[in-house]
């Protein structure tokens, strides 16, 4: 799981607006786990929670949603207030940016 966040940083620091980036976006959402990371995608966008509230607002065990969001946030689609315990997660302003383009593919794959 490390190497694939490593690559997936890679992926979000180079290749941001390009063909790449969609790729990527494909590969997070068009896995067996995509409903689930739109799922958390789509929570955190209407308010910061964190993994333990969105554990109970998904009916998903907690340490599931902690691998998730360790994903999504080594890929750059949600951040965290603080880096301490309980601390909430919210999605970033550029991710809101481009809020189309990740439902088109989180619905297509």
């Amino acid at each position: 799981m490390e190497k694939l966040i490593n690559l997936l940083k890679l992926v979000n620091m180079v290749a941001q607006n390009s063909d790449a980036y969609r790729a990527s976006l494909i590969w997070l959402f068009g896995s067996r786990s995509g409903k689930l990371r739109f799922a958390l995608l789509e929570k955190l966008r209407e308010r910061p929670m964190n993994a333990n509230q969105l554990s109970r607002a998904l009916n998903v065990n907690y340490k599931v949603i902690r691998r998730h969001l360790d994903a999504l946030e080594s890929f750059g689609l949600v951040r965290r207030v603080a880096k301490h315990y309980g601390a909430p997660y919210f999605v970033p302003e550029d991710v809101v940016s481009r809020w189309d383009e990740i439902a088109e593919i989180a619905s297509k794959y």
